[in-house]
């Protein structure tokens, strides 16, 4: 019985003497690739355990040894493969005895991890991708939130390419994209950069003349993936370009590419791209999956992003137009005017001519910022001047005004949105 369960178990198993060396093994252990055993019987682990980094799990198979207490599921990285040059290896010891309660050797189990880790890697991705992308208002920042996370557990080099639009609150139509569009890298990360690779610059611009495989991302709103000779092509099409992505994946030997539209709420807002260099697995569809995933998120941070700053804008351009553009003279005083922004930014002044050589001095300080702040603050303005010209007196133009704030503040109560 014992027999067979050491021959036809489905795990490959190995028989270390007490100096750790290779007494026996089962047919699964013949069959594991990781593990080459040509001439390993007789040998200490370093010298056939190719596939393993020794030191350390010499370490560990000493340890139950001296103690007795067997390890389970220890994953270690192995040196890898040009088929799986990141390979992970799941290893479990326990200590031998015989009939005397001598202590001969020990057994060792090995199990091919791999796929396991990366989907832990993955899963720890998305859940600190929730926690730390969209922590802020700011398109840039968003983007550059995904590049930092996205390197190193899934591409050795990432680049966020934003819509130049975007970037101003808008989002373009990219039904008819032409030689004219224009994007801008908007996130950058390298495992090469800190080791005097220069950076991509945050800001600068991809050349129009996309790659037909980068327009179809775009258009076509779909993500591919781009592994073999295919990944070996331009990422841009005509004439000299500044320093972008793919130079820096080129240094690095970048033999597997991914490109995911960066979509939300209807609008295409750019375009993420993912490499991976020498001594890395190519991309595979569940790596293809995750991108998507952490874009999809990410694109809708920018969106909130896009949204905010065109908001701002808005809501700046109808602050400044509260002010004069031209102060009106008057015969009865000498007016003098400057104007420093506030944390506000919506500060506003107003001089307006009366009957009998008076003029009212009117100032108005909004006590938020927005569009609506900058509406009510618009219609109070204009409220003032029809007032005013009623030759009204101050107290009682000043409990009309009082009125019309009381009725505005009841109805944004009744209509919050």
């Amino acid at each position: 019985m014992l027999d067979a369960l050491f021959s036809d178990s489905p795990r490959p198993l190995y028989v270390l003497d007490g100096a750790l060396r290779l007494v026996g093994f089962n047919d699964a252990a013949a069959d594991f690739g990781a593990l080459p055993l040509d001439g390993a019987l007789g040998r200490p682990l370093e010298q056939w355990a190719t596939g393993l980094h020794h030191r350390p799990v010499e370490a560990m198979l000493r340890e139950v040894l001296a103690t007795g207490e067997p390890r389970r599921d220890v994953e270690v990285a192995g040196r890898g493969t040009p088929e799986a040059p990141d390979r992970v290896l799941a290893l479990s010891a326990f200590r031998l005895r015989d009939a005397a309660d001598g202590m001969p050797g020990v057994a060792l189990s090995v199990v091919d991890a791999t796929d396991r880790h990366r989907a832990r890697i993955r899963l720890s991705v998305l859940r600190e991708a929730s926690a730390r992308i969209g922590t802020s208002l700011d398109t840039v920042r968003t983007a550059q939130e995904l590049a930092d996370i996205s390197v190193p557990d899934l591409a050795d080099t990432v680049v966020i390419d934003v819509l130049d639009a975007v970037l101003r609150g808008d989002v373009p139509d990219v039904g008819s994209l032409g030689h004219d569009l224009l994007l801008r890298c908007a996130g950058y990360r390298s495992v090469r950069a800190a080791n005097g690779h220069r950076a991509v610059e945050v800001g600068c611009v991809l050349e129009p003349g996309l790659t037909s495989r980068y327009k179809e991302v775009l258009t076509e709103r779909r993500p591919v993936l781009i592994t073999g000779h295919d990944a070996q092509g331009d990422d841009h099409a005509g004439g000299p370009a500044p320093r972008t992505g793919h130079e820096v994946a080129q240094e690095n030997g970048a033999h597997s590419k991914m490109a995911v539209p960066l979509e939300a709420r209807g609008g295409v807002l750019g375009l993420a791209r993912f490499y991976r260099g020498r001594g890395a697995a190519p991309f595979t569809e569940d790596d293809l999956r995750l991108a998507t995933e952490l874009t999809r998120h990410t694109a809708l941070c920018l969106d909130n992003a896009r949204l905010y700053t065109r908001e701002r804008s808005v809501a700046r351009i109808l602050q400044l137009s509260l002010r004069p553009a031209h102060v009106p003279g008057h015969s009865a005083v000498a007016t003098a005017h400057s104007y420093l922004p506030s944390s506000t930014s919506g500060d506003w002044f107003d001089i307006i001519p009366l009957s009998g050589a008076r003029v009212a001095l009117v100032v108005g300080e909004p006590p938020t910022r927005g569009i609506r702040a900058a509406v009510t603050m618009g219609g109070l303005r204009a409220a003032i001047g029809a007032l005013a010209s009623l030759d009204l007196p101050p107290e009682e133009l000043l409990e009309r005004l009082h009125d019309l704030v009381g009725r505005l503040d009841s109805e944004e109560s009744r209509h919050p949105d």
